[in-house]
């Protein structure tokens, strides 16, 4: 099922593609830098989504032993600065 939908190939050349996102955001000093954060992040919970769906089809099953866990602490973050960032948005036009 999961082999219909994915192939091994096309993960791995996305895995490399976050990476290169994720390295390149971790890099930034700007003004920006609470941005590059988030995008950092992000692109470590996309990175585990695949990883999880690439051990999927490789061995038939995850072996990471806590994926989801992983997932929530990295996305906890960019979540964080947006609503941070909303509620100050929402405070200007008051």
């Amino acid at each position: 099922m999961l082999e219909d939908k994915f192939d091994e190939i096309s993960l791995k050349e996305l895995d490399k593609k976050l990476k290169e996102i994720q390295l390149w955001a971790t890099m930034q000093r700007s003004d920006e830098h609470m941005l590059y954060h988030m995008i950092d992040n992000l692109c470590r919970v996309a990175v585990m989504y695949n990883d999880v769906l690439m051990q999927l089809l490789r061995d038939g099953h995850i072996v990471t032993s806590d994926p989801l866990n992983y997932i929530e602490a990295k996305f906890s973050t960019p979540y964080s600065i947006y609503k941070k960032r909303m509620n100050i948005d929402n405070e200007q036009y008051k």
